[in-house]
């Protein structure tokens, strides 16, 4: 049972990155509407980190942000997008 709140504020330079989504071909047609549905699967982002630890349920400085918690996040948000 999670006891305490969470809280993530990763947002220095540090860990800026560029999403690179899967490829997928569309075929886009002159006057015809087309769609593309991108699913998002936030569990992906926790994968490899232990939210049952206290010390894992926040990132809030920017001293925080250099951690080794930060980094597993931020690696983890790629993985986290998929076409339908």
């Amino acid at each position: 049972m999670l006891t305490s709140s969470v809280s993530y504020k990763i947002g220095t330079n540090l860990n800026l990155i560029e999403v690179a989504l899967p490829e997928k071909n569309f075929t886009v047609s002159d006057g015809m509407i087309s769609y593309a549905h991108l699913a998002i699967d936030y569990s992906k982002v926790f994968e490899g980190v232990q939210i049952n630890q206290l010390n894992n349920l926040s990132i809030n400085t920017i001293g925080d942000n250099s951690s080794a918690l930060a980094a597993t996040i931020k690696n983890n948000i790629s993985s986290m997008f998929h076409f339908e």
